[in-house]
């Protein structure tokens, strides 16, 4: 079964140029942006953060930005993720 951005592959060659792919364990702890603030991202933003996280070499002296939304955790979703 091919992955969802596999499938964007076959569609839009020209497009794009490669994968990265992180665990959910990375993903769930990017999820967390901000403790300080209080902050937590949604799965696909979280994901995309988690990445460059992840692969940090590849990113390293370039502008990265990352579109994190967050509206819509619901009321037991931060207490999950605390623990």
């Amino acid at each position: 079964m091919a992955h969802a951005g596999e499938l964007a592959a076959r569609r839009e060659p020209r497009l794009v140029s490669g994968f990265l792919l992180v665990d959910d364990a990375a993903i769930r702890a990017a999820r967390r942006v901000s403790p300080r603030t209080r902050t937590l991202a949604e799965g696909t933003g979280a994901a995309v953060l988690a990445e460059v996280l992840a692969h940090r070499e590849r990113f390293a002296n370039r502008r990265v930005a990352v579109v994190c939304g967050g509206g819509d955790a619901g009321s037991r979703e931060p207490r999950a993720l605390a623990g």
